[in-house]
C-alpha cells in the first residue's frame, strides 16, 4: 500500500515518487517488495500520497462480511482483527476496534475513530472528523459546499503534536481540532 512507504522513509527526510514494479518478489512479513525493473514515475506531494492510497485501495477492496451503514445518524463497529466499519449516512460513525482495523465515514457531518491498534480512522465526507489512539493514522479529505474535494492530508497520532482521543479534521488545507 502506498502509505506503507512511510514506514520506511521518514516524510521529513524523503521523496517519494510514483513506481512501475517488474517481476515483484514479494515479502509475506511485512509490505517490503523487490523487483528486477523499476521505473520511476512522478513525484508524489503528501496529497499525491493520499491520493494514490485511497486509489490502491478502491481497486483493491474486496466484499467482505462487515459493519455498515448508509442511514442516518447511525453507527457501526468492526472489533475483529483487520475488521472495517463504513458509515456513509449524514453523521454516521465508524469505529475500528480491532487490531489493524479500518473506520470510515463518508457522509456528511461524519465521524471516524481509529481505537484499535495499528488502526486507521478516514474521514472523506463533507466536515468530517477523525480520532484515534497513539500509533494510528488519520485519514481527511476537505470539501467545499458542492462536495469537491479541495484538500487532503494524512496524519500520525503521536501523542504529541497529533494528540490521542482527539477529533480532527481539515480545515483551509490544515489538519485541525474539530
Amino acid at each position: 500500500m502506498p502509505l506503507d512507504v512511510l514506514k520506511y522513509y521518514p516524510p521529513a527526510k524523503s521523496v517519494y515518487h510514483q513506481v512501475e514494479l517488474e517481476d515483484v518478489d514479494t515479502d509475506t512479513d511485512d509490505s517490503k517488495v523487490a523487483a528486477r525493473k523499476i521505473t520511476i514515475g512522478a513525484k508524489l506531494d503528501p496529497t499525491g500520497l493520499i491520493k494514490a492510497q485511497v486509489d490502491f485501495v478502491f481497486k483493491n477492496a474486496k466484499p467482505v462480511e462487515g459493519a455498515t451503514s448508509k442511514r442516518m445518524n447511525t453507527a457501526v463497529k468492526a472489533e475483529v482483527a483487520n475488521g472495517a466499519a463504513t458509515a456513509s449516512g449524514y453523521s454516521g460513525a465508524a469505529t475500528a476496534s480491532g487490531y489493524s482495523g479500518a473506520a470510515t465515514a463518508s457522509g456528511d457531518y461524519g465521524a471516524a475513530t481509529a481505537s484499535g491498534d495499528k488502526s486507521v480512522a478516514t474521514a472523506t465526507g463533507y466536515d468530517g472528523r477523525a480520532r484515534g489512539i497513539v500509533g494510528t493514522a488519520l485519514l481527511l479529505v476537505e470539501r467545499d459546499a458542492e462536495w469537491n474535494i479541495v484538500g487532503a492530508a494524512g496524519v500520525l497520532v503521536d501523542g504529541k503534536k497529533i494528540k490521542a482521543d482527539t477529533w480532527y479534521r481539515l480545515h483551509g488545507g490544515k489538519v485541525v481540532t474539530a
